[in-house]
């Protein structure tokens, strides 16, 4: 850090009145159903993300296995079956051949995927579908939801498939279907009559958001704190932002101004400041930033003697204190011009206190050197 010293000086002339008198004078330098729901960070609402609805003209495999149509920032995969045997009906998904055990039979089952885009979560709410079959068993048939979040592991939802169309609605854990990248839904039938039972799925419908993943905030900057203003206070980021994100300078905690990205940062005036990440792709912020408090120091004002500009004396022995104070200053030391010095005067550096000699007649011009910042060098 660069001090600069503020420099006063204070002369003294002699004038012939009653007495011999010493005019003072002072010169001055001045030295910062199945229903999905998504959760999408900030902007998304909660809706419906697509629909299965099989429309067209009975064909082997189903004649239209895709959502109705895509969400943003997600895909779903086709609705296909899996080990039971199609059967070609008009607007309607139909298979038979199904499990006829009281057991499930985790080889068969109808399935779909949905998929967030890079940078993307989902968060699924609810499943919604019509189903129901072409024959009862005694004993009832029953199905079942699972999905890949635990591996097929547990039931998510069961019910019943009878001859009357039914159309569940079933509710997703959120502890288990919140900010998931991918999910496979599968649907078993257990306990079919026959294996010509036909199992009818329709209007497979999936509500929820997909999120803009959020970036994490970044570390704490460092700083040189403190310094003048000139040349400022260095902040320096804590590391380096992660593949795909870049990290922004802000002047508040909720800042997004994208003005400044690079690794260190350099101001002027003491205060609070901020780093946040933001994703290139989806332009999401960090909920949070990284932040450092740091101080500036004020230039050095102008010293200012208590005295006044000039002051006058009468001839003769004694000591006179020329105070000066200024602003902002680290202190404040004091010299004598050296036609004062030769002619028997002296003085206290750190006081400004002056002694002068009993025969000293002339102008004496004392300096107050103000150290600080940003100061012009003095005299």
């Amino acid at each position: 850090m660069k001090r600069f010293f503020t420099l006063i000086k204070k002369s003294f002339k002699h004038q012939q009145t009653i007495c011999n008198f010493f005019k003072l004078k002072i010169r001055k330098f001045l030295p910062l159903a199945f229903l999905f729901s998504f959760v999408v960070t900030s902007t998304a609402a909660l809706g419906q993300l697509g629909v299965y609805d099989f429309t067209g003209a009975g064909t082997c495999p189903n004649q239209n296995p895709n959502v109705t149509s895509q969400p943003a920032n997600a895909s779903f995969s086709i609705y296909a079956n899996v080990n039971a045997s199609c059967v070609a009906t008009t607007d309607i998904f139909d298979n038979n051949g199904w499990n006829t055990t009281t057991s499930i039979d985790l080889t068969q089952y109808n399935e779909f995927t949905i998929t967030a885009d890079p940078w993307y979560d989902l968060t699924l709410t609810s499943l919604t579908f019509t189903q129901f079959t072409n024959e009862d068993a005694a004993g009832g048939t029953t199905w079942a939801l699972r999905s890949s979040i635990d591996n097929y592991t547990t039931d998510i939802a069961t019910g019943s498939a009878t001859t009357s169309s039914q159309s569940p609605t079933v509710m997703l854990p959120s502890g288990s279907f919140t900010n998931v990248a991918t999910v496979t839904f599968r649907l078993y039938l257990i306990n079919a009559n026959s294996t010509n039972t036909i199992w009818s799925n329709d209007d497979v419908t999936l509500n929820g958001s997909v999120d803009a993943i959020v970036p994490a905030d970044p570390g704490n900057p460092t700083s040189d704190s403190p310094q003048c203003s000139n040349p400022g206070v260095t902040l320096t980021s804590n590391g380096t932002p992660p593949a795909g994100e870049t990290w922004y300078w802000q002047t508040s905690a909720t800042g997004t101004s994208t003005a400044n990205s690079s690794s260190t940062y350099n101001v002027a005036s003491s205060g609070t400041y901020y780093i946040r990440s933001q994703n290139n792709t989806t332009l999401a912020w960090s909920s949070g930033a990284g932040s450092i408090t740091v101080t500036v120091t004020s230039d050095v004002g102008t010293p200012v003697f208590t005295l006044g500009a000039t002051s006058t004396r009468c001839q003769g022995a004694g000591t006179v204190t020329y105070t000066a104070i200024a602003t902002n200053t680290t202190g404040i030391t004091y010299s004598l011009d050296a036609a004062s010095l030769a002619g028997g005067n002296s003085i206290n550096s750190s006081t400004g206190a002056v002694t002068y000699g009993a025969g000293w007649i002339g102008t004496s011009i004392i300096t107050a050197n103000a150290a600080g910042c940003n100061g012009p060098a003095s005299s």
